[in-house]
Formats: structure tokens, sequence, C-alpha cells
């Protein structure tokens, strides 16, 4: 590993703080990055079809809320 992968896994960790000894709350961590990858982000017609800020805020409001209904069942 190398110091700055070593420094950025230190920095992690003091981040996570407690909640890394709690495994749901970092199943739920590690679950929620993911859903944020490129593989999780609208199209760019849909973006576009959001015309303003609180179209975009509710579409994403509505998609976290989604996100974490699945995780929690």
């Amino acid at each position: 590993m190398s110091a700055v992968q070593a420094l950025a896994s230190q920095q992690f960790l003091e981040a996570m703080g407690t909640m890394i000894y709690d495994e749901q709350k970092l199943k739920q961590v590690f679950g929620f990055i993911a859903s944020i990858q490129p593989k999780g982000t609208i199209s760019q017609e849909k973006f576009d079809s959001l015309r303003t800020i609180d179209d975009l805020d509710a579409h994403l409001e509505a998609r976290i809320r989604n996100h974490y209904q699945r995780v929690e069942a």
C-alpha cells in the first residue's frame, strides 16, 4: 500500500468513527456509495427535462428515499 493509500485509509477510518464497528451501518454507507456511482446517475435526457432546481431536488430526494427504503427492508 502506498503512503497516499495509507493516508486515505486512515482518513476514512477517522471520518467513519465508531460506525466502523457497526456492520449494519457500514453496509448502509457502502450501499449508498455504490448507489451514487455513475451507473446510478440520471440520463442527460432526464436531467435536461428537470427545468428547475426544485425539480432536480425532488427527483434526487425521491431516489434517496427509494434507496433507503430498499436498504432498510
